[in-house]
């Protein structure tokens, strides 16, 4: 569920692993909806053009969208080299700060709801991260669209209290506002997705639950295990964590 500390985590545990083992990178799925948003995005401001994104409307035309990425859509890829993932639009670097912005995050959830999008995007990311050694990989839709065969597959939740926080943090830092001057997250959604966690648990039974209680060492530790359970070549770590 979002706010659960996904991308933290995994963060986290890709700096904690890349010390023991090597070819280890981290990708936040996440981000190619989102440059795929910011070229959509650009489109109709720069061109005035409503064919696939009205500005003013903030609506989508979804059956447009689909053609647009089965047919011409710009190369979008992401590099991790520098130890933070940047994304590129053929060949032209996205300013990281454009993809948080408010307008950016809501244009790549609906972009989330069209399947041909994310057919393109699961195939567009499954390519570029093939060679990798290990591949930590965080986003909504990754061990059931980008890697369905993936060692491990872990589900991560949190207390409603954790996610409220975490959400509320990560508006203070897009909005650049003071912590006590950031909205309420909305708690009534937040409670019904924290219903869903069981439930998803349930219906996808090749995913290991862990739940982040905010204590980010533990939640990285119960990580590795489970990783480490599924078969991931990660004991160098594995036995330096045990003797911790």
């Amino acid at each position: 569920p979002s706010g659960a500390g996904k991308t933290t985590a995994a963060k986290q545990l890709k700096n904690e692993i890349h010390a023991y083992v090597n070819g280890v990178i981290h990708i936040e799925a996440e981000l190619y909806y989102r440059a795929l948003a910011y070229y959509i995005w650009d489109i109709a401001m720069t061109h005035q053009d409503t064919d696939l994104f009205d500005i003013r409307t903030k609506t989508i035309n979804a059956d447009n969208i689909a053609a647009q990425v089965t047919g011409a859509c710009p190369r979008i890829r992401a590099d991790v080299n520098s130890g933070r993932q940047l994304m590129y639009i053929d060949d032209t670097p996205i300013h990281p700060n454009r993809l948080e912005t408010p307008g950016m995050l809501d244009l790549s959830h609906k972009l989330e709801t069209i399947p041909a999008v994310c057919r393109y995007l699961s195939g567009l990311i499954q390519f570029q991260t093939k060679d990798y050694h290990i591949c930590i990989m965080d986003g909504w839709n990754v061990a059931k669209d980008i890697q369905p065969n993936a060692d491990c597959k872990i589900y991560l939740t949190a207390p409603l209290s954790t996610r409220i926080r975490y959400k509320m943090i990560g508006a203070a830092k897009t909005a650049d506002l003071s912590y006590p001057d950031v909205p309420s997250y909305d708690k009534a959604e937040a409670e019904l997705e924290q219903q869903d966690t069981i439930r998803n648990c349930i219906r996808m039974a090749n995913q290991i639950p862990i739940q982040n209680n905010g204590n980010l060492t533990e939640t990285i530790q119960n990580m590795v295990i489970a990783a480490a359970y599924c078969g991931v070549p990660i004991r160098p770590f594995l036995h330096t964590i045990r003797e911790a």
